[in-house]
């Protein structure tokens, strides 16, 4: 289905908004194919965890994977501008101490206060939001999928297998152009978007596999989807910014296989009891 959406899109001439539709309406392919894989097969999703939400692991759901990330990435930034942080302009108060928020945002001026205020409420909305659509791809990804594959593999190599299928689905929306950065060459999209969504996988199904909660996992694919970049988005991008993306994408991408092998060493032959 992946594969035929990114045909679609790359045959067709779609604007920005039915191609940004078209991105998200992808992240329902995986609950679509649970739902006839039920219908048609009878095999449905065994236990998603509905009544299951393991409090202790909600830091690591919503901080592990954007920690990994900017902890790694910020730095690599600095460095590559003259060791300082290339945000927007606005991020820096006038004499007053008012920050002069850009119209398209429609925030106005604000207090140091109001900005914080403005920034978590963007960043807790923004979480809630993505991590409804994760939902759609968790059901398939970590509820469906994966504890079919620890029948046949220990939970390690359950994991891993789950997480470079789940980067290979990927695929075909950077061919497309789905999921595709101008700033970024094609052949280093090609390369490094796989090799980080297994990194990113290995931390999905690791949370599975400890919480069997399908909240907790979609909260951590909503957190990698809109944290992982919180910072980065409020840095400079246009022509001529000192902002050097090829690096910034290799740098993210290494961060998250990174956490990924991490997590999968913690990994032994027999699941842990919750």
């Amino acid at each position: 289905m992946s594969t035929l959406l990114s045909i679609y899109v790359a045959v067709a001439s779609l604007s920005v908004e039915t191609i940004t539709f078209v991105r998200i309406s992808a992240m329902f392919i995986p609950a679509v194919g649970v739902t006839i894989m039920r219908l048609f097969f009878k095999d449905p999703v065994r236990s998603a965890g509905w009544r299951r939400f393991p409090v202790k692991w909600l830091p690591a759901a919503l901080f592990l994977i954007p920690l990994a990330i900017h902890s790694i990435n910020l730095p690599l930034v600095g460095y590559l501008n003259s060791m300082e942080i290339p945000w927007q302009s606005w991020l820096t108060a006038d004499s007053e101490g008012i920050f002069h928020a850009p119209e398209s945002r429609g925030w106005g001026d604000l207090t140091m206060s109001e900005l914080a205020m403005r920034l978590a409420l963007n960043a807790i909305v923004g979480l809630i939001i993505v991590s409804i659509l994760a939902f759609f791809e968790e059901i398939g990804w970590r509820a469906w999928m994966l504890p079919k594959l620890q029948q046949g593999f220990s939970p390690r190599r359950a994991v891993l297998v789950s997480a470079v299928i789940w980067a290979l689905w990927h695929v075909p929306f950077v061919v497309s152009g789905l999921n595709y950065l101008d700033e970024v060459p094609m052949l280093q999209m090609l390369v490094l978007y796989p090799t980080g969504l297994i990194g990113a996988g290995m931390v999905l199904g690791w949370l599975w596999v400890r919480t069997r909660s399908i909240w907790i996992v979609s909260l951590a694919h909503g957190s990698l989807n809109n944290w992982g970049q919180f910072a980065f988005k409020y840095m400079r991008d246009g022509s001529g910014e000192p902002m050097d993306w090829p690096w910034l994408y290799t740098g993210v991408n290494f961060s998250l296989l990174l956490i990924g092998i991490i997590v999968l060493v913690t990994l032994g032959k027999e699941t842990t009891k919750n």
